[in-house]
């Protein structure tokens, strides 16, 4: 079953230093809806094949705006661990699309320290590639939430 959404998932995007950008997926999680157990994440939630009588398909991150901040954390702290493993104790960076109110970046923020960052910086939203290597520097992990052609409203 692939599920379709009134609106586009947003992708999300991991770099870490030296590497680069090594992780690039759609903000689609798959869950049991019995318990609410991860199935799938990412492009294989987005493009499985589930039984739709037991599977839940969900994509928390409405252009940028967590829309449910449980299921979004959920995405966030596997798609981290699937890109980048342990990250316990890490300086984590996020670019956003676009600006959202500081109470969507503060838990953005919180999230990203449920999957073990000690700190979270917000970098801009218009980092430049060459910017961004150099932030990896600073940084373990960078979280990029992003939309193809999505434009920044400030």
């Amino acid at each position: 079953m692939e599920q379709q959404f009134n609106y586009e998932p947003m992708d999300i995007e991991i770099s870490v230093p030296k590497k680069g950008i090594i992780l690039k997926e759609k903000s689609v999680i798959a869950l049991q809806k019995d318990d609410g157990e991860v199935v799938a994440v990412g492009n294989k939630a987005a493009h499985g094949s589930f039984e739709e009588a037991k599977i839940q398909m969900c994509s928390p991150l409405k252009e940028g705006k967590i829309e449910n901040v449980e299921v979004a954390e959920k995405l966030l702290v596997s798609l981290i661990k699937k890109a980048a493993g342990d990250v316990s104790g890490v300086r984590m960076g996020l670019v956003l699309a676009k600006r959202l109110p500081d109470i969507q970046i503060d838990t953005y923020k919180k999230i990203l320290k449920s999957a073990g960052a000690r700190e979270v910086l917000l970098l801009p939203n218009d980092i430049a590639m060459d910017e961004l290597e150099r932030q990896e520097e600073r940084c373990k992990v960078i979280v990029m939430i992003k939309k193809e052609n999505l434009h920044d409203e400030q």
